[in-house]
């Protein structure tokens, strides 16, 4: 008997048809909704894939088998240690997936829990720039302050740190507090009264109001432009705070009245396949299969700077998900049953 026959063997013993794919699905509860629309599709897609909402108030071993556990779980991730049902949550998950080698977690929670944190991001990505230079865009100039930290510290490291005016500020968690997204721009050195700490205190870009939104699903690049922040000349004065998942602020919200900084590189436009390279860059360095990340160009120097990077972003303007989601299902399970018939292998020799 083969290996292949043995591991068919042990699934049908476990109630599963020996070909189909048993994912078991877990999202917080404002994804749930849109997430389920895309697992019908995706299951109408396909007869090789079962679909399983989890439910994480019981053991996962009572619900049956699974090859995958797919899930947005990113507020529980971050909030595990402080939030006693976030860790119940996380806890059972683990429970099933130290028990049952063989299935897989997309993505692991070691790697997801680097990306909601933007102190780790930054430093990941600053390692891939140094690691692949002008083949990967660099991450802004940047310090992080401390919660004890004051006012006259906070403008001492900046003047130490000649990073130029404007700057962007933002929360250290990327993900799972009530102000995670909520920026603040600050214009000039008094506006940095308004900064509470602790947080990231970051360079700003004019880039023209363009971002360049990238997708990827495992091997799949996509890409959406989009409006973005807008170009702020240099005689502005005060900061603003916005939140970064509703339409920005334009630039008569900074109080410039019509007025715009002039680029010197007014039309910004990236390569596809600088991008897709990037992509590739940063999917071996988190250890992700479905992330997204934000790019811009300065119109000033024409640098490519990434300036965000999240793990399973909406997916709204990726064209035909639920089928590459399918596909990328399917590409991990197969590395997972070649361990599983290696492993059965050994043992029946």
């Amino acid at each position: 008997m083969s290996s292949l026959t043995l591991v068919k063997s042990m699934r049908r013993r476990r109630g599963i048809e020996p070909d189909k794919l048993v994912v078991g699905y877990a999202f917080m509860a404002k994804k749930m909704e849109s997430m389920e629309k895309i697992i019908e599709i995706s299951s109408k897609m396909q007869d090789k894939i079962v679909y399983k909402p989890l439910d994480l108030s019981k053991e996962l071993h009572e619900q049956g088998n699974f090859d995958i556990i797919l899930h947005k779980l990113s507020e529980d991730i971050m909030n595990r240690h402080s939030v006693h049902s976030s860790e119940n949550k996380i806890a059972l998950i683990e429970r099933y997936l130290s028990k049952q080698k063989s299935c897989i977690c997309l993505d692991p929670f070691q790697n997801v829990n680097v990306v909601i944190n933007r102190i780790s991001t930054l430093e990941v990505l600053e390692n891939c720039f140094r690691k692949y230079g002008e083949g990967m865009p660099r991450p802004p100039k940047y310090i992080v302050v401390y919660a004890f930290e004051k006012v006259d510290d906070i403008k001492k490291r900046v003047r130490e740190s000649s990073m130029r005016y404007p700057l962007i500020c933002k929360p250290l968690k990327a993900c799972g507090t009530q102000g995670s997204h909520n920026m603040l721009v600050v214009l000039d050195e008094a506006s940095l009264e308004a900064v509470s700490v602790p947080i990231v205190i970051q360079e700003y870009y004019n880039h023209n109001e363009t971002l360049f939104k990238v997708s990827v699903v495992g091997e799949v690049v996509q890409v959406k432009v989009r409006t973005s922040l807008p170009n702020l000349p240099d005689n502005l004065h005060g900061s603003l705070t916005f939140d970064s998942q509703k339409p920005y602020p334009t630039v008569e919200d900074f109080g410039a009245k019509g007025q715009s900084a002039q680029p010197s590189f007014p039309n910004p436009s990236l390569p596809y396949l600088y991008i897709r390279k990037a992509a590739h860059y940063l999917r071996e360095a988190f250890s992700l299969t479905l992330f997204g990340f934000d790019l811009i160009v300065s119109c000033d120097t024409n640098e490519v700077f990434i300036i965000d990077v999240n793990y399973f972003p909406s997916f709204r303007d990726f064209v035909a998900f639920p089928g590459a989601l399918n596909k990328v299902l399917y590409e991990i399970s197969g590395a997972s049953e070649r361990q599983e018939e290696v492993k059965i292998s050994s043992e029946a020799s």
